[in-house]
């Protein structure tokens, strides 16, 4: 890959990067002295976060220094995802409940759909929620396989199967471009381990909503956007695919859009790219996302739902609801009501710009900050991704008496005897995480430099995207994957300034590419 060092490439990577490290090294230092602040939806083993960070950092040390000491048994190695999967399906047909809230809402439709009863369709949610159309119209067809396989009653844990599978694919992506970037078979590994702890033991796979199954769309283009070929066809062919994977996962969660931004602005400002070539890419980019967007609106519009226009909810509700004070720009019932209370759609924006608008006005310059500090903590303070904190999480528990199932309702539910094991383990990792991606601010290699811009971009858009509407932990789940690989490749780069060190000659070679094992 080639780094176009012109006059705007150079400044515009000085100004990311400066403004990447002053987001997520305030997000940080928020982090750490959380423990002062009082916010809406606070976990409390997040106090602790001085702990969990110096634990975590002993235990990467630890881990690194095991990892250089063993040979990996390749063939093993290549069966781990399997091996994961069957034993993540396990653990799920142990665990997994009925929850109540959008994802319930989702699942019922689709059900009903899958079976044409039309007239059950819930027409006043999608007209709300027109976002949710696509992904709905998925699970009925999963549900319409499960009925086909004679499994119609186990329909929901089919699809937990499935998000089960993009789990696991996820990690073989993060494990495919970290070794891609860094050209380095151990910290290949540590982001494989990664992911393991943060997402394949989290529970969030057995919730049918699109942030699980929305959960490989962004690590998917970023492995489409590395895995660049010699031949120019394939070329033309790759970034047709990321046109098509980024509208299709925008149609199942719109803010997987943010890569795709970044995309752009690398093509348009740091990637050196000919006139003629551009044109062509542009073309290929325009094409595509007009046919993958004219399949999806298709889809939508023959599911089988009768919509009011009117009372779709715009972003203008999700700002206004970002700006209060009751749940600190998180979900609020007042705000919700109130907006659905206006029938006209035209006068529902109108009226939400406005209370926005007074709210600002209230809150002035130092209660702004103040109210977006709190929010940045919601959004980011929470490993856990803010498991269990929607709605009626647990609406309605299955019966299990196996071991298994005891263990894992112990670390996963609410009421569990060991869930501070799994917020601990999960808050352990997650600050180390952000303490990691910061390293990448020192990285000077051209090569994959403008990968590295590209990964800044995102993260900066899905900070600004949290702290513009309402907030949620559960938001930045989907972009988990890139934030692992980030932080790996700050891991690299730290490596590579203390590798001349005589106390660290312990990780010499982590710092460096073409390390095999």
């Amino acid at each position: 890959m080639l780094y176009k060092n012109d006059f705007i490439s150079k400044w515009t990577t000085y100004f990311l990067k400066f403004l990447f490290f002053s987001i997520y090294f305030t997000v940080l230092l928020l982090c750490l002295f959380s423990f002062r602040i009082d916010y809406a939806y606070k976990l409390g083993i997040s106090n602790y976060n001085f702990i969990w960070l110096t634990f975590g950092m002993m235990s990467l040390v630890l881990g690194i220094i095991v990892l250089k000491n063993i040979k990996i048994n390749k063939k093993l190695f290549k069966l781990l995802p399997l091996i994961l999967l069957l034993f993540q399906l396990v653990l799920l047909s142990s665990y997994y409940f009925i929850t109540n809230w959008d994802a319930l809402e989702i699942f019922n439709n689709a059900f009903e759909l899958a079976n044409k009863n039309f007239s059950n369709l819930n027409n006043d949610y999608y007209s709300m929620y027109p976002n949710n159309i696509f992904i709905t119209v998925i699970y009925s067809k999963l549900i319409e396989w499960a009925t086909f396989f004679g499994h119609s009653d186990d329909s929901l844990f089919f699809i937990l199967s499935i998000q089960s599978i993009i789990n696991v694919i996820t990690g073989i992506l993060i494990y495919i471009v970290t070794k891609k970037l860094t050209q380095n078979q151990m910290l290949s590994c540590i982001a494989y381990l990664f992911y393991i702890i943060l997402l394949w033991f989290s529970p969030w796979t057995s919730i049918p909503y699109s942030d699980s199954f929305g959960l490989f769309f962004p690590i998917l283009m970023l492995y489409l956007y590395v895995m660049e070929s010699s031949n120019v066809f394939l070329n033309y062919l790759r970034v047709a695919f990321i046109v098509f994977v980024s509208i299709i996962g925008y149609a199942i969660k719109p803010h997987s859009i943010i890569l795709a931004i970044g995309l752009v602005i690398i093509t348009l400002f740091v990637k050196n790219i000919k006139f003629s070539k551009l044109l062509l890419i542009i073309g290929i980019i325009v094409v595509t996302a007009f046919s993958t967007r004219f399949l999806v609106t298709s889809v939508n519009n023959n599911a089988g739902f009768s919509l009011n226009p009117e009372a779709e909810m715009t972003y203008h509700h999700f700002f206004k609801m970002g700006l209060n004070t009751v749940t600190d720009g998180g979900y609020s019932a007042k705000d919700f009501y109130e907006s659905t209370g206006i029938k006209n759609k035209n006068e529902r924006q109108k009226n939400d710009i406005a209370i926005a608008k007074e709210r600002i006005r209230v809150f002035g310059v130092w209660g702004l900050v103040k109210h977006q500090i709190k929010k940045t903590l919601n959004n980011f303070n929470d490993g856990t991704f803010a498991w269990g904190r929607e709605g009626s999480f647990f609406f309605e528990i299955f019966e299990n008496d196996s071991f298994i199932a005891m263990l894992t309702r112990n670390l996963y539910y609410d009421t569990g005897q060991y869930r501070h094991i799994f917020e601990g383990i999960t808050q352990t990792l997650w600050i180390v995480i952000l303490v990691l991606i910061l390293g990448t601010v020192f990285y000077n290699t051209n090569e994959n430099k403008e990968v590295v811009i590209l990964l800044w971009i995102t993260l900066i858009g899905v900070f600004l995207f949290e702290s513009l509407f309402e907030s949620r932990a559960r938001y930045i789940y989907t972009y988990s994957p890139l934030f692992i690989v980030l932080s790996v490749i700050g891991l690299q780069t730290i490596f590579q300034k203390l590798d001349k060190f005589p106390l660290l000659v312990k990780f010499r070679g982590l710092g460096e590419k073409n390390e095999q094992k």
